[in-house]
């Protein structure tokens, strides 16, 4: 189910079990309960039929709707035997088809779970329909717009729904009695049109045009699904023109993810904002500058070049105070520029000159060469590839990593009392790199800080696991699925937390090998095996809030969807099979597609990861040899090519890779390969 149909249902589910905005009743010679027009009218021909012919606010039935009710503002799993008892006569009476097909089946070919998996799906498939029917209908429409002039007819639980602005509107009295026309001030007639057409349709006309409208708009109707949309595209448009005038707008709105993306962006592109012209870099506000450059994870040729941009953008300010300039200069390690640079600002540059605290940090920095701080000498963090090793025939686990500018691999710590064997698990945030599982130590769990490059031992799973899937989302690490050979793949998935682990759900469809990320608080699970030979074609999503999984998606036919190597960017999820084809999945953003193949041989235990606009294969082992080489597949002219620069330096032992962009300090990068 995408992300804003299942919004959408938790929302109607909601306002069923409260009461709220209800305009009609389904009434049982005992019960009486009240629902909303038109969202039964999406399931059942019945109550459409009868209430478009006539103004009907109630209509009997036998049998006690209520479960079914439930279920049809939002599925949740029930038995068969639950269905059969308490659902399928009350689908009768209400002419709930979705639900009554598939029951002729003969027993012997007749599985219950199967069954119910299939009513889940045709229920998604059939709320998506009757909302788009409502849409172009106008049926049980209850409400109008006014926008600019122009008249938008609305059902009002789906407004309530899909944006707190309209269900404390509808909710608090605002509105006089029997006053079904709203005239809305501050709205553009356009986005609004835009809007409801994604309520109803899920389809989003957004583009660089109408992005910052849209969102502001969206941030006013209290809609958080649109709004993450709208911070998804533009993170995903970031340019050097534009990063500065998007992080103002998230810093206006409190988008929180789009304020950490651009930031993100900023920090790895500092050089070419603040050196080109056409960026509007100097239009940045003080604190949002001061972040940056007291950031450890800075991009930068040199601390010169940081001072450097920090005079230029104090040289165009319209108020300058030496208040505003010392705080910003009090987070460049002034330390780390030669003195003789040093002194060549404390004589030419007017602010310097002019401020006299200024002046003395920049004299004294010039002068300290013995007793200097520990900010002012802190090496900031290097952007690099991180590649995890693990050996089917040797011990130990080896790190290394690669630097960009110049290319060069350089050894990291090696955890030698962990031997893996096959089919380890990996993960890595900010600052960690999880690993857990395998043939060999199917419970070991450690952990790689990137802030003090050591290995340290962690609480073992409470469950022996290889072949399965791990992430990190916040301070909890998750282990989902797997297998220990014989046994076919798990359906658990448990959660590490303050060095405890509990086990806190199930897959819907028990996998190993899977590709797994994660989507805010939804772990996605991609493909993998149920047994040995035998694939997984679903994409389930699991709710870390909820502990509840569901069958989001499914592979396009004839890929190969078990041993994927999965990389994701900005809420884009690429997928490479092990005969090299690169699927791509964008969360609401419909089925997976081919977009292109990055080889045509067999590969397993290679890894995958994305830098820029390129996804890099490292890796793999095929049937007749173990590959060195480093693949890359560019995202957006979808050509193939090997870096021969990328070569891996590892010794060839039927390796299997795990591989991550991170960022360490430049002074743990002392040690390279020969």
């Amino acid at each position: 189910m995408s992300q804003q149909a299942a919004f959408l249902q938790s929302r109607l589910s909601h306002l069923f079990d409260n009461k709220r905005h209800v305009d009609f009743v389904i009434a049982t010679p005992s019960v009486r309960i009240p629902c909303h027009k038109s969202v039964v009218a999406i399931f059942s021909p019945r109550v459409a039929e009868e209430c478009r012919s006539k103004d009907c606010e109630e209509i009997s039935v036998e049998h006690d709707p209520s479960l079914l009710l439930s279920l049809l503002y939002n599925w949740k799993d029930v038995s068969y035997l639950d269905y059969i008892n308490n659902i399928v006569l009350s689908a009768h009476e209400l002419q709930a088809e979705f639900l009554l097909q598939g029951q002729k089946s003969k027993k012997s070919q007749f599985n219950g779970d199967d069954h119910m998996r299939k009513l889940k799906q045709l229920h998604t498939t059939t709320f998506k329909e009757g909302l788009k029917r409502l849409r172009r209908s106008q049926a049980f429409v209850d409400v109008t717009l006014e926008v600019q002039g122009y008249f938008f007819k609305c059902h009002k639980v789906i407004l309530c729904a899909a944006s707190d602005y309209f269900d404390i509107m509808f909710s608090s009295g605002m509105l006089e009695e029997g006053n079904d026309n709203i005239c809305l001030q501050g709205v553009d007639h356009v986005i609004m049109d835009l809007i409801l057409e994604y309520i109803y349709t899920e389809k989003l006309d957004i583009n660089v045009t109408n992005a910052d409208i849209m969102i502001s708009t969206a941030v006013y109707f209290q809609m958080p699904s649109l709004q993450d949309l709208c911070e998804m595209f533009l993170s995903d448009n970031l340019d050097v023109e534009n990063c500065c005038d998007v992080i103002q707008l998230a810093e206006l709105y409190s988008c929180n993810n789009l304020k950490e993306n651009t930031t993100r962006y900023l920090l790895s592109h500092f050089k070419e904002v603040t050196t080109r012209a056409e960026t509007k870099f100097t239009k940045l506000p003080g604190d949002v500058l001061e972040a940056l450059i007291e950031s450890d994870d800075l991009l930068a040729p040199d601390e010169a070049s940081i001072l450097n941009a920090v005079l230029s953008w104090f040289d165009v300010q319209k108020d300058q105070e030496e208040h505003t300039l010392l705080s910003l200069l009090k987070h460049v390690r002034l330390n780390l520029i030669p003195s003789h640079e040093l002194q060549r600002y404390l004589n030419e540059n007017k602010h310097i000159k002019r401020f006299p605290e200024c002046k003395k940090l920049v004299l004294h920095s010039s002068m300290d060469t013995t007793s200097k701080t520990n900010h002012s000498t802190k090496q900031r963090r290097e952007e690099v590839l991180l590649v995890l090793k693990g050996s089917g025939y040797l011990k130990g686990l080896s790190l290394a990593c690669f630097t960009f500018q110049p290319c060069c691999w350089y050894r990291l710590p090696e955890l030698g009392s962990y031997t893996p064997g096959c089919s380890y698990a990996a993960c890595a945030d900010d600052s960690n790199i999880y690993v857990s599982g395998g043939t060999n130590s199917p419970r070991s769990f450690y952990r790689f800080s990137l802030d003090r490059n050591q290995w340290m031992q962690l609480k073992s799973m409470s469950k022996s696991r290889s072949e399965h899937g791990m992430v990190v989302i916040k301070d909890a690490v998750y282990c989902i699925g797997g297998t220990m050979q014989p046994k076919p793949s798990f359906t658990s998935i448990d959660k590490y937390q303050n060095d405890t682990w509990t086990k806190v759900g199930d897959l819907s469809v028990q996998t190993a090998n899977a590709g797994c990320s994660c989507h805010g608080q939804i772990i996605l699970i991609f493909g993998g095996t149920k047994s040995v030979g035998v694939l997984n074609h679903e994409i389930q999503a699991f709710n870390t809030v909820t502990n509840q999984c569901t069958i989001i998606s499914h592979f396009p036919k004839k890929i190969m969807s078990g041993l994927l190597g999965l990389a994701s960017d900005s809420g884009k999820y690429y997928l490479t099979t092990a005969n090299g084809i690169i699927v791509r999945y964008i969360v609401g953003g419909g089925e997976p597609e081919t977009i292109g193949t990055a080889h045509n041989l067999y590969l397993l235990g290679f890894a995958t990861v994305i830098h820029k606009d390129d996804l890099y294969i490292l890796g793999g082992t095929s049937l007749k040899s173990e590959e060195e080489c480093t693949r890359q597949f560019n995202l957006k002219s979808r050509a193939s090519s090997v870096n021969r620069s990328m070569k891996l330096p590892f010794e060839r032992a039927s390796n299997q890779y795990f591989s991550a962009i991170v960022r360490i300090s430049r002074s743990f990068l002392n040690q390279s390969f020969q």
